[in-house]
């Protein structure tokens, strides 16, 4: 009978210990997880603070962006109304001009009736001053005309660029790009780039790799930075790789082409039902409006009037 209690109470002692090791095992990996949980938690609030930062900076990006393409709008607004005083004032001259028109074909026919009347002599001599008087002062006109087509030709031009500038912001497009990959991260599927919006970089713009004259690779930009950018790897040709100090460009299907980007539109537009006639815009009406291209003059005269 001892010797059975004995034996029970030793079977207990030992499954009591081994009971006690296990459960100083699990304590121990559960202390281990607690910190790796605690060291993650820490990691994902510091990213998160980060990410925080990165979409402050972003917003303000933005609003400097817009209000640089608010001020472009309003100064080719200012060139247009410019431009339409210029218009103003040379429709003025021109009504000027057409009346010493009419009073210097007058003052022609007074000096042909005049003849070679002796005591009428004073009087030619009169209106023939007279019409070198008018004379002179179509002569100035002339040249304040001269001035005015200059001015609105300057104006057209800064015209044209205000217009294609604010139309590239809008489309969030540019033309060129002088960069090359900093870093890149293969197995990630993404590089990043030495240019950002500080470098005139736009976002959703496609990149062309180039290796000398060889194109190894597409990009596109996914984050955009003041100084850096982004780019998820789209391809890279075969046999070769995307590696640091390889330049980038503008992709040829992304590149700003006014020309091409208008022909893409009219065609797009093409199968659609045909519409009601739209009323013709005013004149002024839209900023953005090409203008009809000025008739050259047949000579250098623009009146035909001769010296």
């Amino acid at each position: 009978m001892w010797k059975s209690l004995t034996i029970l109470v030793t079977l207990f002692a030992i499954a009591a210990s081994i009971f006690r090791y296990l459960n100083q095992q699990d304590i121990a990996r559960e202390v281990v997880l607690l910190q790796r949980a605690k060291d993650n938690l820490t990691s994902m609030q510091a990213h998160t603070a980060e990410m925080v930062k990165r979409q402050q900076d972003t917003e303000k990006d933005i609003e400097t962006v817009t209000g640089e393409r608010d001020e472009e709008e309003k100064k080719s607004l200012a060139a247009q109304a410019k431009e339409a005083q210029l218009e103003v004032d040379k429709k003025q001259l021109e009504d000027l001009i057409a009346q010493k028109e009419v009073k210097l074909d007058k003052l022609r026919k007074d000096v042909a009736e005049i003849g070679e009347i002796k005591d009428l002599v004073e009087k030619s001599e009169n209106l023939q001053a007279e019409m070198a008087t008018v004379q002179q002062e179509i002569l100035i006109a002339k040249e304040n005309f001269k001035k005015i087509v200059a001015t609105r030709v300057e104006t057209e031009q800064t015209i044209a660029a205000f217009r294609e500038k604010v139309s590239m912001q809008r489309a969030g497009e540019m033309v060129t790009i002088q960069a090359s990959v900093a870093a890149t991260y293969g197995d990630w599927g993404f590089v990043i780039i030495n240019a950002g919006a500080n470098q005139g970089v736009n976002a959703r713009t496609k990149l062309d790799v180039k290796r000398e004259d060889d194109i190894v690779g597409t990009l596109r930009i996914t984050n955009l930075e003041p100084n850096f950018s982004v780019c998820d790897i789209i391809a890279v040709n075969e046999g070769s790789s995307i590696g640091a100090g390889d330049k980038v460009a503008i992709n040829v299907t992304t590149k700003w082409d006014p020309e091409k980007r208008a022909a893409a539109a009219a065609a797009a537009a093409a199968p659609a039902a045909p519409a009601a006639p739209a009323k013709k815009p005013a004149a002024g009406d839209d900023p953005f409006a090409p203008d009809p291209a000025p008739a050259a003059p047949d000579d250098d005269d623009p009146f035909g009037l001769g010296n």
